[in-house]
């Protein structure tokens, strides 16, 4: 990450590198905090459903990592993003209820200040 913000590495290689060495590295705070960057790579790179996958993962199977509920706000935002902020005319009508009918529950709003929890995301 020190690279890209330095401007030495592009995002797109950035997301390449953080992909593979997520297959290489399992487990702890490292594996942790390489979803939580390659998933919020990916989101700000337009790969919202990909990223929002990555995300999930952190947030899933890591929950007891003080970032966790962190990650759970930060998907819960990019989710709403998607459909309502300035970059919402980016995607096609269709792409657009693809996207929202795969990834509608799992990290809603319930009231505010509070976020459902992630885990609930249909993968199939």
């Amino acid at each position: 990450m020190a690279l890209l913000k330095a401007g030495k590495l592009t995002r797109t290689d950035a997301i390449r590198q953080l992909d593979d060495l997520r297959f290489a590295w399992r487990g702890g705070d490292f594996e942790f905090s390489l979803l939580h960057d390659l998933g919020k790579l990916l989101i700000a790179d337009g790969d919202y459903r990909r990223g929002l996958d990555v995300l999930r993962q952190a947030a899933g199977n890591f929950p007891e990592n003080p970032g966790a509920l962190q990650v759970q706000r930060e998907m819960a935002d990019a989710f709403a993003n998607v459909f309502l902020g300035p970059n919402s005319d980016n995607l096609s009508p269709l792409k657009s209820a693809a996207l929202y009918g795969e990834l509608q529950g799992p990290c809603r709003r319930q009231r505010p200040g509070r976020w459902r929890s992630c885990g609930a995301w249909r993968t199939g």
